[in-house]
């Protein structure tokens, strides 16, 4: 797991993994396959029903769909991880949340 550290000193950490996809008992639709991003506030806590403005909360983000993994986009996925971060903690700061 990496850590990503905002401009205000919150600690993110985040993890980049492939996902076979299918069906997702939990919200009732079909997962694409493909390359995911999570971002939680704590290492070891999460909550399923919060996101990153709660202190134990996380998103899973799709950062692109294939059709199987590879080192390759393995890497790719990688390389756009901190980025996609940055970016959603910009989102959350707009909307005035101050992660």
């Amino acid at each position: 797991m990496e850590v990503f550290v905002t401009e205000r000193g919150t600690r993110l950490y985040y993890k980049v993994f492939y996902d076979l996809g299918g069906w997702n008992y939990f919200t009732s639709e079909s997962t694409p396959r493909g390359y995911y991003l999570t971002i939680r506030r704590s290492p070891t806590v999460m909550s399923a029903f919060s996101d990153l403005s709660s202190k134990d909360g996380a998103i899973k983000y799709r950062l692109f769909e294939t059709k199987r993994a590879s080192k390759k986009q393995e890497e790719l996925a990688k390389s756009m991880a901190e980025e996609t971060v940055r970016n959603i903690v910009a989102v959350y700061n707009e909307r005035g949340y101050n992660i």
